[in-house]
């Protein structure tokens, strides 16, 4: 069966409450909302990923209201057996980080 990644996005207006200390808070929240949703609905929890990006990866400038709204969005994105199984979607995201 197919995997399902939930990925949450906010505009670039920086978030910062008690209950959403940033927009990385807020995104994922977002996500995790929609991962409620579908398994209240039956769908196998093992089978869905929440994600939250933050305004890291916007659709389109935030400098207008209409696209600070295109930003706010959540994106579902279903992969496939092979998809979900490549090396590419599970990388180390951390293997070149350097810190000094």
């Amino acid at each position: 069966k197919e995997n399902i990644h939930i990925e949450g996005h906010t505009d670039d207006i920086p978030m910062n409450s008690i209950q959403f200390p940033s927009n990385w808070e807020l995104s994922s929240a977002r996500a995790t909302s929609i991962v409620r949703r579908f398994i209240s609905h039956g769908v196998n929890p093992s089978r869905l990923t929440a994600i939250g990006y933050g305004e890291y990866r916007p659709i389109t400038g935030n400098e207008t209201e209409e696209g600070r709204g295109k930003n706010r969005r959540v994106d579902i994105v279903i992969l496939n057996e092979d998809q979900a199984n490549s090396e590419h979607v599970f990388a180390n995201p951390f293997a070149n980080l350097k810190i000094e």
